[in-house]
C-alpha cells in the first residue's frame, strides 16, 4: 500500500486543503483573525448560546487538550471574538461568551462554512456521504478508545 492509499495521509491532506481554503476566504472577506479551531469554537458557542459554556466544554467538543484550548481562547479573546467572565457559583470557572464583533462577523463566517460544506459535498451521492460519515465516526471512536 503506497502513501496515497493510507487513511491518515489522505485525512491530513484534506485538513491542509480545508485550512488553505479558509485562509483564502478569510482574506477575501476580511475575517483575517479566524482560523480552523477558532471557526469551530465560534460555531459551537453560537449553537450553544442558550447555556453557559466553559473551557472544558470547548475541549470536549473539539477534541483538544487543555493547553490547546487555553491558547485558542486567549487568542480569540485578544482578537475580540469572545469574553471570559467568572461565574458567581464557582470562582475557578470562566464562562465564554461571543462578543458584538463576533456577532457582526457571524454572517460572513457561516456563509464561509456553508460554502466549504458545499465544496466538500460536491458530486457526492447522499448514500456515499452517509457511508463516509458512518465510517469516519467509527474511525474516530476507534481512536478515542485507544486514548
Amino acid at each position: 500500500m503506497n502513501t496515497n492509499d493510507k487513511i491518515g495521509f489522505q485525512l491530513r491532506k484534506i485538513v491542509i486543503l480545508i485550512n488553505r481554503y479558509i485562509e483564502k476566504e478569510n482574506q477575501r472577506t476580511g475575517l483575517t483573525n479566524i482560523q480552523g479551531l477558532q471557526a469551530g469554537t465560534l460555531t459551537y458557542l453560537h449553537e450553544n448560546s442558550d447555556r453557559d459554556i466553559f473551557q472544558r466544554d470547548i475541549e470536549k467538543a473539539l477534541s483538544i487538550r487543555r493547553s490547546t484550548a487555553s491558547n485558542l481562547l486567549h487568542r480569540m479573546e485578544k482578537n475580540g471574538y469572545i469574553t471570559r467572565t467568572f461565574v458567581d457559583y464557582d470562582a475557578r470557572l470562566r464562562k465564554i461568551d461571543l462578543t458584538e464583533k463576533a456577532m457582526q462577523n457571524k454572517i460572513k463566517f457561516f456563509k464561509l462554512a456553508d460554502n466549504l460544506e458545499d465544496i466538500l459535498k460536491k458530486d457526492l451521492k447522499e448514500e456515499d456521504l452517509n457511508n463516509f460519515l458512518t465510517t469516519i465516526k467509527k474511525m474516530k471512536r476507534n481512536l478515542e478508545d485507544k486514548l
